[in-house]
């Protein structure tokens, strides 16, 4: 991944890697609960010259507060572009985790071998932090993807239908969200027969489509190399 991240020479680290794949994009802005705040598109063109990458850290010592304060500062969206990303053989999230998941296991017995596992451990767990993160960030997206949809859809006026969710749901340091309440949504509204199966229908749907379908792979696999990392820093 990132190949020519070092075509400069030295070491991929987290500053050159993001300055390697920023993309600097026209978009409507957005607080930091994710909403957009209005439809006025503004250019964000990422800069992170100012970013102080040692008080953000590495490792076990890496920081997310500060991390996502320094890349809000540096007008980092979160877009990047993926040709920078990927290489032609591995053009998709789940194969390029397979060979990244390979790539640790086997790091992780050159450093037990040469007698610094708690090293190794420790970036272990900072990767499966990362990666915790990065699900948990997929389930935020997918869930505002549905809810919003479902409001727009259930809301109409030939509808007009209260929309309940469920309680919320928080991994920090993602964005706390909340999944609809289909069965909550049905007895709110004294709704029957072939109104329960289309609210029952369009939950299920779109909890397959759209953007929740291309989040649910990626959630799945880093899942499981979450578990897989836990079960390797045990032996």
């Amino acid at each position: 991944m990132a190949v020519g991240c070092k075509k400069n020479g030295g070491p991929c680290d987290l500053e050159k890697f993001v300055d390697w794949i920023k993309q600097t994009v026209k978009s409507k802005p957005r607080g930091d609960d994710g909403e957009i705040l209005n439809d006025q598109p503004k250019m964000f063109k990422p800069d992170f010259k100012k970013v102080n990458w040692a008080e953000i850290g590495d490792g076990a010592s890496f920081n997310q507060d500060k991390f996502d304060s320094a890349m809000k500062a540096a007008q980092f969206e979160g877009n990047v572009l993926s040709d920078r990303v990927f290489t032609s053989k591995l053009d998709s999230f789940d194969k390029s985790m397979s060979q990244a998941e390979d790539i640790i296991l086997r790091a992780q017995e050159q450093l037990k071998s040469k007698g610094i596992s708690d090293e190794a451990n420790l970036r272990y767990k900072a990767l499966q932090n990362a990666l915790e993160i990065h699900a948990n960030a997929r389930r935020w997206d997918t869930a505002k993807f549905v809810v919003n949809g479902f409001k727009e859809w259930a809301e109409d006026p030939s509808r007009n239908y209260k929309v309940e969710v469920g309680e919320e749901i928080w991994h920090p340091p993602a964005l706390p969200y909340n999944k609809i309440d289909a069965e909550k949504t049905v007895k709110t509204n004294k709704l029957e027969g072939d109104k329960v199966a289309e609210v029952m229908s369009w939950v299920t749907e779109h909890n397959k489509a759209g953007a929740a379908q291309r989040h649910l792979g990626p959630i799945k696999r880093a899942d499981e190399i979450v578990k897989n990392l836990a079960a390797a820093c045990k032996k």
